[in-house]
């Protein structure tokens, strides 16, 4: 029986061991309190009892987990560690309650004696940025106290895309405008021109002011237009488009002259100019244009005018020929050459779509006379 008790108590020794657990232990133990093996046992225990205290301690990582396994196993194998942990939870603590301080205090000095108390914390960067931040926000309120164009200038050139960047660049013109560009503005005002309207939007195309200038340009060439209307002589529409070349109403001007040098020459001595030639018919979309063939079969430079639902004039030099498109409709038309003895000739044609040909050439009989 003595052989059998202790043959039991090697074979759960081993079972316990080979499980290495607490309660594989703690029932050993139970089982064979006087066992040979128990100092082992529990020399096991304690070492299994330390590691289990030591995962919560970790699990926890807070100053109180850290002392309460100091607390239980001062002479434990993790000692060094937890008092290295409490070390390091206080340390952060404190770097914690600076930081909250300093964001508090939230001053450039503050934050400066945070990054020198804590030159390696991960609070720096921001600590960094908030100097930055707060730089800026007293170089911008030096800015708006002074508020003159060198002061907001000097926050740009500090910060050019800082947060008040947009609104340094608006004070600044707007300082401009009221200090420079009004005395100006006033001045355009009183002359009250197109060209001074024209020059001050050239000088200042970005100032508040360029938007009335064009609108003050917009009237005076209006007026000066009605009374070139009003006028209604080929003098008038030139004027119009000489002192607006690219004007608004420079393509109607155009036409009008045309139609009126027209007029002149049907009202007075000319020569009826026989129809043209039509060579081909114009279907589908073509139906609405024709194709005009023009051949200046003369010695002298020829002129010729269309006027009509639109209105052109072509000058061609001798012997040259050019094609020209016209929309469909009743024109007349006149013709006439740079030579005084040579009269005018004129005639009206009605386009419905096609080509035609015009050959003009001069013949000289008992009187000089021309035709196409």
């Amino acid at each position: 029986m003595i052989a059998l008790m202790s043959c039991a108590v090697t074979k759960d020794y081993e079972r316990a061991v080979s499980t290495n657990s607490i309660t594989a232990y703690e029932n050993y133990l139970t089982e064979f309190p006087n066992s040979k093996y128990r100092i082992d046992v529990n020399s096991r225990l304690q070492k299994l009892y330390d590691e289990q205290a030591w995962k919560l301690a970790i699990s926890s990582n807070t100053i109180y987990g850290f002392k309460n396994y100091l607390t239980k196993y001062p002479d434990g194998k993790h000692v060094v560690d937890a008092r290295k942990n409490i070390e390091k939870i206080e340390r952060q603590n404190e770097i914690d309650n600076a930081w909250n301080r300093a964001k508090k205090e939230n001053s450039i000095e503050g934050y400066q004696a945070f990054i020198n108390l804590y030159p390696s914390s991960s609070n720096v960067y921001d600590a960094k940025s908030k100097i930055r931040n707060l730089q800026e926000e007293n170089a911008w309120e030096l800015a708006k106290d002074y508020n003159s164009i060198d002061s907001y200038s000097e926050y740009l050139k500090k910060y050019p895309g800082g947060k008040y960047s947009s609104t340094a660049n608006s004070k600044i013109e707007k300082i401009r405008e009221e200090k420079i560009i009004l005395p100006i503005w006033n001045e355009t005002i009183r002359k009250n021109t197109y060209q001074a309207y024209r020059d001050f939007i050239s000088k200042y195309p970005s100032s508040s002011y360029a938007y009335d200038a064009q609108n003050e340009m917009e009237k005076i060439e209006r007026r000066d237009w009605d009374k070139a209307c009003r006028t209604n002589t080929i003098k008038s529409y030139k004027d119009y488009i000489l002192k607006y070349p690219y004007g608004e109403y420079v393509e109607t001007a155009d036409k009008k002259i045309i139609d009126l040098e027209v007029d002149n020459i049907f009202k007075g001595d000319y020569g009826q100019l026989p129809p043209m030639s039509k060579s081909s018919y114009g279907y589908s979309s073509q139906s609405l244009t024709n194709s005009i063939d023009i051949y200046n079969n003369t010695e002298y430079t020829l002129t010729i005018r269309y006027s009509g639902v639109e209105s052109k004039k072509i000058v061609l030099s001798p012997q040259k020929r050019t094609t020209i498109s016209l929309k469909n409709g009743n024109y007349r038309i006149a013709a006439s050459v740079n030579a005084s003895n040579v009269r005018n000739y004129a005639g009206t044609e009605n386009l419905t779509g096609g080509d035609y040909n015009s050959e003009y050439y001069i013949q000289t009989q008992t009187f000089r006379t021309w035709g196409y």
